[in-house]
């Protein structure tokens, strides 16, 4: 013979409420669970917050799809974006960045709330060329300097018609929110410049303006705007 115990409300030893039962069985700990032991299954709720600890080490922030857009910006803060310790590295994936018109350079700058580095110094070096039309490839490197910005790609073509559309690929940003070293970043890019030729890139760059913490980024061609493409952010945690 079974027994049932009906109960809306459990208190601890000194008269508060600790757990309260809905009629639909839904139980709800006031104090939070200390030790949950082991839970054999069930699904989290979208309102559910899962620790930074917990999970992946790369974790989705942001992503922006690009349509029109005279830039793409990421700030601390803004649309649930998150950039300063909370990860120690922070990496931006570029996927299809398509230029309004033909023979842009594709730009990141470093930002510090509203305000957009304008002087930071970047070598982007071309690893590798294939031209479209010939197949003849070039891997005799390259060299780009620029002070201007993390300059990352130039004369990106926005000719729809290649099969390689854009800019696409990574750039990383450690530690942003450290007040002792100057703001790096790097990354890879393959892309079609202007001409038809398939490139791939390297960069490397830093911010120079001050020590202080970075909480943002902003992509941009140096004219025009970005005709389509995503970009997205996450945050890898520290093993």
């Amino acid at each position: 013979m079974s027994s049932v115990i009906k109960v809306g409300k459990v208190q601890s030893s000194t008269g508060q409420d600790a757990v309260t039962v809905a009629d639909s069985g839904a139980i709800t700990a006031n104090g939070g669970i200390a030790n949950a032991g082991t839970i054999s299954a069930g699904t989290l709720g979208s309102s559910v917050v899962v620790p930074a600890s917990v999970g992946s080490s790369m974790v989705l922030i942001a992503k922006v799809t690009a349509s029109a857009s005279a830039s793409i910006e990421f700030k601390h803060g803004v649309g649930g974006v998150v950039m300063d310790n909370t990860y120690g590295n922070y990496i931006f994936q570029m996927t299809q960045i398509l230029p309004a018109s033909d023979n842009k350079h594709f730009y990141c700058n470093t930002m510090r709330g509203n305000t957009v580095s304008t002087t930071c110094r970047t070598i982007m070096n071309r690893i590798a060329t294939d031209k479209y039309t010939t197949g003849s490839t070039n891997v005799a490197p390259a060299a780009n300097y620029d002070t201007t910005g993390l300059f990352a790609c130039d004369n990106v073509t926005n000719d729809t018609g290649h099969k390689l559309l854009g800019v696409s690929g990574t750039i990383t940003i450690p530690n942003p929110s450290a007040t002792n070293v100057y703001k790096a970043g790097s990354g890879q890019f393959v892309y079609v410049r202007d001409g038809d030729y398939m490139d791939c890139v390297s960069f490397s760059g830093i911010d120079t303006v001050a020590l202080t913490a970075v909480d943002g980024l902003k992509f941009n061609f140096h004219s025009g705007n970005i005709a389509s493409g995503t970009i997205s952010m996450y945050g890898l945690k520290d093993a």
